[in-house]
């Protein structure tokens, strides 16, 4: 479960017959030692399900591409051994032929989840952030240079509403060494106003796009409601919010879910939500990025720019 991640040659003309196999033909080998996995580390095994979510961009401004790579579970469930705060790592590049492995110690940067950007939960006292389950680089405040945003879908403010989830977000990423969640800029929290339910806000997330023509990158989040049913771990139907928009540019702060410019909800009202998001490009021709949501298997949801509130599929 630690994870693996195979960087291949974008050239075209370069694919053997066959296609590229992992071991062979990559460029390079992004992994953590399995020592280091079955080792009683608490850091090492914070890097495991490496590559769980990923990205590639120019994060320190040289011109060339780096790899981001998220790391947001720990090795094992026991979380009260090791907390799933997270890690996000960063690759600068290039990366030639024949770069070969480079394990967690040779990322140029991490970005690692806090034990002081969530409280204890349940029985063991686990602290959970999952940072890394999604993550994205675009410029977020207009400046022109990169920043990082990375969700942390377990994250918890309140044990009385657990697992709400937030968003984190890091400006100017590349000049920064590394960091962690205490020291992000920009803070968004998921907020379910009349539930009881885990949320998972920052489950998935996208921020390259431009919805409105402004000119300025926008910030698609998604996540999804869910009710207990009591016992050995049963869920009942998601409900609510399965999707949110916020407008950039952004500013500095702390802010919450119920912030968001658009809300999306489910095609059925109550069934669906939100697992994956992506900006799609000009699908309709209108000047304007297009958003794309899925939800948990019926239904995928393409929407262009429009007025601001609830939008249903």
């Amino acid at each position: 479960c630690w994870g693996e991640v195979y960087l291949f040659s974008g050239d075209v003309s370069a694919v053997p017959d066959g296609g590229w196999t992992p071991g062979s033909d990559e460029l390079a080998r992004f992994y953590v030692p399995e020592e280091a996995v079955e080792g009683d580390d608490r850091l090492l095994n914070q890097m495991s399900r490496l590559g769980f979510a990923m990205t590639a961009a120019d994060v320190n401004g040289d011109g060339v591409g780096d790899a981001v790579l998220g790391a947001p579970f720990p090795m094992i469930a026991d979380s009260g051994r090791f907390p799933s705060l997270g890690n996000v790592l960063v690759f600068y590049g290039p990366f030639p032929a024949g770069t070969g492995d480079l394990s967690w110690e040779d990322a140029d940067q991490v970005v690692s989840g806090s034990e002081e950007s969530t409280v204890a939960i349940g029985v063991d006292d686990t602290l959970a952030l999952e940072l890394g389950v999604g993550l994205s680089v675009a410029d977020l405040d207009g400046d022109g240079l990169p920043d990082l945003v990375a969700g942390a879908p377990s994250r918890t403010v309140d044990p009385e509403q657990v697992l709400m989830g937030a968003v984190f977000g890091w400006f100017d990423i590349g000049s920064r060494g590394d960091v962690d969640t205490t020291d992000a800029e920009l803070v968004i929290d998921g907020v379910c106003l009349e539930c009881d339910a885990e949320l998972y806000f920052g489950g998935e997330l996208d921020a390259t796009g431009d919805f409105d023509g402004d000119g300025y990158r926008d910030l698609a989040v998604a996540g999804g409601e869910f009710i207990m049913e009591g016992g050995s771990g049963g869920w009942s139907s998601p409900r609510d919010d399965v999707g949110w928009l916020f407008l950039g540019p952004f500013e500095s702060g702390s802010y919450s879910s119920t912030d968001a410019d658009a809300v999306f909800a489910g095609a059925d009202g109550d069934d669906y939500w939100a697992m994956q998001v992506s900006f799609v490009g000009d699908t309709d021709g209108d000047g304007t990025d297009d958003l794309l949501f899925a939800d948990n298997g019926a239904y995928i949801g393409l929407f262009s720019f429009a007025t601001r509130g609830w939008v249903g599929w």
